[in-house]
């Protein structure tokens, strides 16, 4: 291949470095490029270019102490302040005969065959303590050698005089005769390395040609196309202001040829078998922002809009359906980032699945009179959708306060997402929640369900985060398989008048508290599979079965975020019959009950976690699990808190301070001797108590510490030192501090810091880090997950180190490094 050549043959730019001072003088801002290249290339050309290029591939920060300014898994700082990229390790098993799976972490399920390391090609933010900045850009060194190859292509075989259509041609040419099909690759990076890609890599490397010339063109569905596979893509695009469809994508070895298809305007549309149409697809070229759909389209009455017709686009915030149209098919409008509003005019008859899924800027639907079905599903993940009405004529649907409902009010069809409100009642009339009809919801934080509810059909709160507490109606006697999966709630409770745990009803859940009430006989199997979260249970006396699996943890999420169950209480003699497996990952566990009882029996026999429960069914408190951080404090004028933790050795795993037991303390704030008392309740019974001295302050101390999360460490002075204190330690600040994010949770990582004593973290969401979640951790931990935090929201988070030091006056004191701040959005 002659392009090839020419490049392959060319030297590469030197290194690519942009500095731009910053109108501060005091601090300066730097712009740097960097490039690196993925192990995969290893076999091909382009790894061996790289290696022998001068192109840059690591910086050296000027001296100081440098930090990320943001959260970066881009590039890394070593002890020199050398600058470079780090990869992402990924973990792949297979799921089906051509699909595998890739994973960050390694769980015990699947079998991991497959490994590779990756860049994230993207900008990091380095700040030092002086206030200097350096952005680092990490570019791919693959996909510009690759454009280099294809534009060296078009420089030899394209000149300025020819015409669009004829420039398009030879791109297609190149696509199609240059490059096999295979499913290695849908990108054109690997198509050009590799020497072939499927359908999308070809289209994604014609609309890059084009793009480069000035053409007009976008990605386009073509799986409607005749002869095309589902899911096949090719490129719509304007030549010489007409329109053409390009297809490079065909199947087979090179040279695979190419296919070029003038039609007359942006729509693309089949003739149905009565002599109407149905639109296939929208090329806005133009970027409109409002399109009028033709209600006849050469000589043919519009009828139908099909699947992904306008799915994608970036532009339009106003499409006018015709009053011809009878159906509108799934995914028609999925995915529009732009759209405002949706009025489905009074001739639609059908309305499919997804219409609207993922277009989170439309916040207003209307639905005709006309509409008598609407798939399961139409409406779910519209992030903003708020103002949903249903035109009063129609026989099939209403709405009430934007919640639609069929007609007579039995049947509560969809919550929108996007609604604001706080609490919702449920009205009387309905007596079954429709599938997905609070999918996704998260915005709401109480829902009241009316008391003649007798169903909630699968999949009904799928995914949905946002009730803090679901209360379930006396008149529900059983949930469908799937009711609750997937559902972040905080508490749930029973009513007494379920006698059994359907299988699957809370499948990968995520709780704290679930309320089994008395009257509950049966677990059936599978009942709480794939459970994740913190949720302990305690099990009524009326329970008498618990079948296979039925408390299987979602090991996937749970090995990733360290967050299993903590304990399945039996406080009662009750016997109970245990199918196999019920408690399919023992280590993740702890059975509480009594001893000799079938729950002990079955804990012996399975090697699960057991602590025996007393004669009243609680767990009696022992002196051991609780320990006093300071046994002595001086006197501020506001309460002193010593402290209290918990040792992790002795006490039950999953015990919660509020749930099963509190902690105050008394006489702590005037000089003399308080106490600090931690009372059991729930499952716990009993009393820790310890004494600690609060002296009086010396005329020289501050009473307050410089840092409000520390004010249980503050400095500790005699009242007749009067010899001045040693220099305190040195401590610099934390290096390689990360931010991973979760669905309402962060794990923050950091660099190991030898010398150091241990590390505080703080959390909030605002930047001065008022009301802030704080944290005191050992020197051994580099990793902290924080979990419960609000979808969506913005959180700050900061670490530095501290070293313990004594004086010479023999008191014990801390000295801290600079905060290492950080923010990011949790999922």
């Amino acid at each position: 291949m002659k392009g090839i050549k020419l490049i392959l043959a060319a030297v590469f730019a030197a290194v690519c470095m942009t500095i731009l001072p910053a109108p501060c003088a005091k601090a300066q801002e730097t712009e740097i490029t960097i490039y690196a290249i993925e192990e995969r290339w290893q076999s091909f050309q382009v790894w061996n270019d790289f290696a022998a290029s001068d192109v840059a591939k690591s910086y050296t920060l000027p001296e100081g102490e440098w930090h990320p300014y943001d959260t970066t898994s881009v590039v890394d700082i070593d002890e020199n302040n050398n600058v470079y990229p780090v990869t992402t390790t990924y973990y792949g098993y297979q799921s089906g005969p051509d699909t595998f799976v890739w994973m960050t972490w390694k769980d015990d399920i699947h079998e991991y065959t497959r490994e590779r390391k990756a860049y994230k090609f993207e900008d990091a933010t380095l700040v030092s303590d002086a206030g200097d900045k350096v952005v680092i850009h990490l570019r791919d060194y693959a996909e510009m050698w690759s454009q280099k190859v294809i534009d060296a292509y078009m420089a030899e075989n394209i000149s300025d005089d020819m015409t669009e259509k004829e420039k398009a041609v030879i791109c297609c040419k190149y696509v199609g005769d240059r490059f096999d099909y295979t499913t290695s690759y849908s990108n054109y990076v690997g198509m050009v390395i590799s020497g072939g890609g499927d359908c999308l890599a070809s289209s994604r490397m014609l609309i890059y040609m084009l793009e480069k010339l000035g053409i007009k063109c976008t990605m386009r569905d073509g799986s409607a196309d005749g002869g095309a596979g589902g899911g096949h893509q090719n490129v719509a695009a304007n030549l010489d202001g007409k329109y053409y469809i390009l297809d490079a994508g065909i199947e087979g070895e090179k040279p695979r040829g190419y296919v070029m298809t003038e039609w007359e305007q942006p729509f693309t549309y089949r003739k149905n078998a009565d002599g109407t149409a149905t639109l296939i697809y929208y090329a806005n070229l133009e970027h409109n922002n409002r399109i009028t759909i033709p209600d006849v389209i050469e000589g043919c009455t519009v009828t139908q809009i099909a699947e992904n017709c306008f799915k994608n686009d970036a532009s339009l915030e106003e499409i006018v359906i015709p009053n011809t149209v009878k159906r509108i098919e799934s995914y028609a409008f999925a995915n529009l980032k732009k759209l405002k509003k949706l009025d489905i005019p009074d001739s639609v008859e059908y309305i499919g699945t997804y219409i609207v899924r993922f277009s989170d800027s439309v916040e207003s639907i209307h639905i005709g009179k006309g509409a008598a079905k609407i798939a399961t599903g139409a409406f779910v993940y519209a992030h903003g959708l708020k103002t949903l009405t249903v035109d009063p004529e129609n026989e099939t649907y209403c709405a009430e306060d934007n919640v639609l409902f069929n007609k007579d009010k039995s049947t509560l069809i969809l919550y929108p997402l996007g609604k604001a409100d706080d609490t919702y009642q449920v009205p009387e009339s309905v007596t079954t929640i429709h599938q997905w009809a609070f999918c996704d919801v998260g915005l709401l934080k109480h829902l009241n369900l009316p008391p003649k509810l007798n169903k909630i059909e699968k999949e009904a709160f799928y995914i949905c985060d946002g009730p803090e507490d679901l209360i379930l109606p006396e008149s529900l006697t059983q949930l469908e398989p799937y009711s609750l999966s997937n559902c972040q709630i905080e508490n749930v409770v029973l009513p007494s008048t379920m006698k059994s745990i359907t299988s699957h009803a809370f499948y990968q859940a995520t709780f704290t508290t679930i309320t089994l009430p008395e009257g509950l006989e049966r677990i059936e199997e599978y009942g709480f599979d794939n459970l994740l979260g913190s949720a302990y249970f305690i099990m009524p006396k009326s329970l008498n079965y618990i079948g296979d699996y039925a408390f299987t943890p979602d090991l996937v999420r749970s090995y990733k975020v360290k967050s299993p169950m903590e304990y399945i209480c039996f406080p009662h003699d009750t016997q109970i019959t245990f199918g196999s497996n019920v408690l399919s990952d023992n280590n993740w566990y702890t059975i509480l009950a009594k001893e000799n009882s079938s729950a002990h029996q079955y804990a012996q026999a399975s090697n699960i976690p057991f602590r025996a429960l007393n004669e009243n069914g609680k767990l009696t408190m022992q002196d051991d699990w609780f320990i006093l951080c300071n046994s002595y404090g001086w006197y501020s004028g506001k309460p002193y808190l010593p402290g209290v933790v918990t040792n992790f050795e002795t006490m039950p795993y999953g015990l919660r301070e509020g749930r099963d037991y509190t902690i105050r303390y008394t006489n702590n704030v005037e000089p003399g001797t308080a106490t600090a008392t931690v009372q059991g309740m729930g499952i716990i019974e009993g009393k820790w108590e310890k004494n600690f001295e609060i002296y009086p302050a010396s005329k020289d101390t501050d009473p307050y510490d410089e840092d409000e999360d520390a004010s249980h460490w503050n400095t500790i002075r005699r009242d007749d030192s009067e010899n001045k204190e040693t220099s305190a330690p040195k401590v610099a600040a934390v290096k390689g501090v990360k931010i991973k994010t979760g669905k309402k949770k962060l794990t923050v990582r950091w660099k190991k810091k030898a010398g150091v004593s241990g590390y505080q973290l703080q959390i909030s969401t605002k930047k001065n880090f008022r009301g802030a979640r704080k944290l005191v951790l050992k020197s051994s931990v580099t990793k902290k997950v924080c979990s419960g935090l609000k979808k969506k929201k913005v959180y700050y988070v900061r670490v530095r180190a501290y070293k313990t030091w004594e004086n010479s006056e023999g008191t014990m004191k801390r000295a801290y490094g600079k905060w290492v701040t950080l923010k990011k959005k949790v999922k």
